[in-house]
């Protein structure tokens, strides 16, 4: 029995669904739990194809998915081409990210496109923007981590979080990360969609089927499930067991903790909901 009509328990959740994933869901109403719809024995027999995305015949939008370096916008693109099986572009031409998709570089028929810059640069570049938030700790943590070791994959010694360019680095990123998301919510006056990797690791289906509906993706619980085999099997880098919180000191904890205060007010503001949770 096709789901029909009634979709007040995903709204209690957080999800609206648009008209067209009523045409999309083919679930029995007893599976409404999207947990449960994500069972191995309910889709038994299910071939995952591994997805090969093609770029948009035509431009619909320039969206831009915004976020500092070190926020997990390579995994977020990831995702949106497994999801829409469109590609995803970047104002940047990373070499090691070539052969993980072909829209490196490319801003023209793709379903997001990937930057870093502040939003006062690009004002009219794009029509509407996901914005990728992290907590400044673990943003800093992964940018460190990537430029010191030159890898998307690597990891630096223990000892290099132990060293007066940690410090210096860390001091120098607080403030830019803060007003990168500052400029994002007060200077871009198009569509906002704000994604967070938080809810992302915490509460994923949710967060996703809301990113599907701001990008106007249709979703099956087929898609979703094949999707969470892949990140089972290591579709989502892990980093190295030395790589957390304990890196930093009291002092700069105040200071990030200060600067992501500063961010959550501007996000709840803008966005009228309280982000509190979600970074």
């Amino acid at each position: 029995m096709a789901w029909r009509g009634n979709n007040d328990r995903l709204q209690e959740m957080g999800i609206d669904l648009p008209s067209y994933f009523t045409r999309c869901l083919n679930v029995s109403e007893q599976h409404w739990n999207l947990s449960s719809l994500l069972i191995p024995d309910y889709f038994s027999g299910t071939t995952c194809a591994p997805p090969e995305p093609e770029f948009f015949d035509v431009n619909k939008w320039h969206t831009a998915l915004a976020s500092y370096m070190g926020s997990g916008n390579t995994w977020v693109r990831h995702i949106i081409e497994y999801i829409s099986g469109v590609v995803t572009g970047s104002i940047y031409v990373d070499r090691d990210l070539l052969n993980e998709f072909k829209g490196e570089g490319q801003t023209e028929n793709v379903m997001v496109i990937k930057t870093h810059e502040l939003a006062s640069r690009h004002r009219r570049t794009y029509n509407r923007a996901v914005i990728l938030l992290r907590h400044p700790a673990d943003t800093i943590m992964t940018l460190y981590n990537y430029e010191r070791s030159r890898s998307h994959t690597g990891h630096v010694d223990k000892w290099m979080f132990e060293a007066d360019d940690w410090k210096l680095f860390v001091q120098s990123n607080i403030f830019s990360w803060q007003r990168f998301y500052q400029s994002w919510t007060e200077d871009f006056s198009g569509p906002k969609f704000y994604l967070s990797y938080t809810r992302l690791q915490t509460e994923f289906y949710t967060e996703l089927l809301r990113l599907a509906q701001f990008l106007d993706i249709p979703v099956t619980f087929q898609k979703l499930w094949c999707l969470k085999r892949e990140m089972e099997s290591g579709y989502h880098r892990n980093k190295a067991p030395w790589i957390d919180r304990g890196s930093f000191n009291k002092d700069m904890m105040k200071a990030l903790n200060q600067s992501a205060s500063l961010v959550k007010k501007a996000f709840t503001d803008v966005f009228d909901t309280s982000v509190e949770d979600l970074i």
